[in-house]
Order: structure tokens, then C-alpha cells, then sequence
């Protein structure tokens, strides 16, 4: 008869996989304190979905690409919440470091609602009509008066508070494998079976275990 799994055989399976994989990047994401699992899990689809229809438009649409790789996780206790470790396997189509950056910041910047709009507020129009009497007419007074669109921050509850985009690396220790699956050691043995907290990336979203 076959002794059950301890969990750190179950670790290792899973550090193993997450390894084997050729990933290109790691992508970190986290959220305001106190966000709900459900609430961080459904923001965490909505970036990987606007991220598959960025670079791989029709090809995503009609399900024959997309950002393939792990999603891992982790309760932070002082925040009450969860945040995110997403490991992206290497694929042709993945942009350059930099651009991909970029692409992830205007995506959480759009989709957190800090989109460009004219401030039309009674501070900033005084403010604006006090320097233009400060000018001599001409050219610079009407740009100076003329509307322009700036990037207005919205204060949001549910959005990606932070996020941090690294090339991926492993010098054969799997250091950040071994990081990023330390949940197994404080799960209860049913949770590390069905490793509730590591998503699979697919088509559709990060799948996660069993649970």
C-alpha cells in the first residue's frame, strides 16, 4: 500500500513544474488592504484578459494564443489581502521587457480608472484664470487657457494598488520557485492536495486547484 503524499512531496512536485516551465517574465501584483479573495481573483482575470486581447488581438479571439504560465497566491496577513505571483511562460509573440512594462502600466492605469480627462474644477480654472492675468495677451495666454487633458488618479477600492514587472531567472537553486510556494508550509493537507493557491493560466483565466 502506497503511504499518502506528505506535503513537501507535494511542494516539490509543484516546484518542479512551476521550474520546468521556460519563463520569460515574473509579474508581481497586489491589492489595497482588507480586498476580498474574490475581488483580487477577478482583477487578476480582467488584467490577463486585457493583456491577451493587447498582444495577441485576433489570435486571442479566436482562442489559439495566450499568456500561458502560473499564477501562485499568497495571503499577506498585515494587509488582509492577497497578492499575486504570475510566472509567463516564454512565447515569440511576449513584447520586450520595456514595452511589456509599459503595456502594463497604461493597462492598470486604465482599467483602475485614472483614464485622461480635462479638470474642470473650480480650484484648477481659478488658478488657471489668476496666471493668465499674470500674462501679456498673445499666443502663450490662449494655450495656457486652452483645456487639456491630464491624468486624474481616482481613489478605488477594488484596483492593483502596486505591481512589479522582472525578467525571470534561475540559476538552477529555483530560489523563487521555493519563495513563492511557502504556503505549502502552513496550508492544511487538503489545501496543499488540491494547491488551491497556484492558478494555471489558460484562455479563459487562472484556474486554481481543486478547492
Amino acid at each position: 500500500m502506497n503511504e499518502p503524499l506528505t506535503r513537501d512531496d507535494i511542494r516539490h512536485e509543484w516546484i518542479k513544474a512551476i521550474a520546468d516551465q521556460d519563463s520569460k517574465y515574473h509579474l508581481t501584483i497586489s491589492f489595497p488592504a482588507n480586498t476580498s479573495q474574490r475581488e483580487t481573483r477577478k482583477l487578476l482575470n480582467i488584467l490577463l484578459l486585457h493583456l491577451n486581447r493587447k498582444i495577441y488581438n485576433r489570435q486571442y479571439a479566436k482562442g489559439r494564443k495566450f499568456l500561458s504560465g502560473f499564477a501562485i497566491e499568497e495571503y499577506t496577513h498585515k494587509m488582509s489581502a492577497h497578492h499575486y505571483h504570475i510566472l509567463i511562460a516564454n512565447d515569440e509573440w511576449l513584447p520586450t521587457y520595456w514595452s511589456f512594462h509599459q503595456l502594463i502600466h497604461m493597462q492598470i492605469q486604465f482599467f483602475n480608472g485614472q483614464q485622461l480627462r480635462i479638470d474642470r474644477s473650480s480650484p484648477t480654472q481659478l488658478r488657471r484664470d489668476y496666471v493668465a492675468r499674470q500674462m501679456k495677451e498673445g499666443g502663450l495666454k490662449d494655450m495656457f487657457l486652452r483645456q487639456t487633458r491630464d491624468l486624474t488618479p481616482r481613489k478605488m477600492n477594488n484596483c492593483i494598488e502596486t505591481w512589479k514587472l522582472q525578467e525571470y531567472y534561475n540559476d538552477g537553486d529555483n530560489k523563487l520557485e521555493q519563495y513563492i510556494t511557502k504556503s505549502f508550509e502552513r496550508l492544511p493537507y487538503r489545501h496543499a492536495v488540491n494547491a488551491d493557491f497556484i492558478g494555471v493560466l489558460t484562455d479563459q483565466d487562472a484556474q486554481f486547484g481543486n478547492g
